[in-house]
């Protein structure tokens, strides 16, 4: 009998923890897809009226890259699944550039690695600054805008490989760039979203 009640505590709590890791990943899915909805639909269209895209070809505050470091901070190798198919299908559905299918993998690929890479980084270092890591009470909002500019650099850089077919006026330099900052500022308006979150909450 002991057994057996020993049994159905460890598939409860195997249940439980199947719900979680389900709902973690539909979470970091929407969140993400949102996000990419956002930007596709709000700030990339008023962008437009004050900039060409020959000026500015990617979006000035692209909050998907926010997303990606918070998820992964927060859930670190758990949050690459979500991301990376999360990004594809927004890449599908919402941007369809004029690439291949492998080319939008490859990308959304490049995309749901970038950040985890940097933290891995910084974890072989000796430094684990996910947030069950020894090292967490290091993290404040400044470093991790560190973290998203180091992983906005391999992020363009990764991208242009495989999105290097889509006609542009700039050079490969200037692409990245551009990318590079519009990540960082959409990391910056998603940390000052959660502090305001937080806020109003904890009021």
């Amino acid at each position: 009998r002991l057994s057996c009640e020993s049994c159905e505590r460890e598939m409860t709590l195997m249940d439980n923890k199947i719900l979680a890791l389900t709902l973690e990943f539909l979470l970091i899915f929407t969140v993400f897809f949102l996000s990419f909805a956002l930007v596709q639909f709000v700030t990339s269209p008023l962008q437009q009226v004050f900039l060409s895209a020959a000026i500015m070809p990617g979006s000035l505050f692209f909050i998907p890259h926010g997303i990606r470091v918070v998820a992964t901070w927060l859930c670190g190798a758990r949050a690459m699944v979500p991301l990376i198919l999360a990004e594809l299908f927004g890449t599908m559905v919402l941007w369809q550039p004029a690439v291949n299918f492998n080319a939008m993998v490859g990308s959304s690929i490049v995309g749901g690695l970038c950040v985890y890479c940097v933290f891995e980084v910084f974890r072989l270092a000796g430094i684990n600054l996910y947030n069950d890591g020894e090292h967490r009470t290091l993290v404040n909002w400044k470093l991790l805008i560190i973290i998203a500019s180091i992983a906005s650099v391999l992020n363009s850089a990764g991208k242009n490989i495989f999105l290097g077919d889509i006609p542009s006026e700039l050079s490969n330099l200037s692409i990245v760039t551009l990318f590079w900052v519009g990540d960082t500022l959409g990391v910056v308006l998603c940390l000052l979203l959660m502090i305001f979150i937080k806020r109003k909450i904890w009021v």
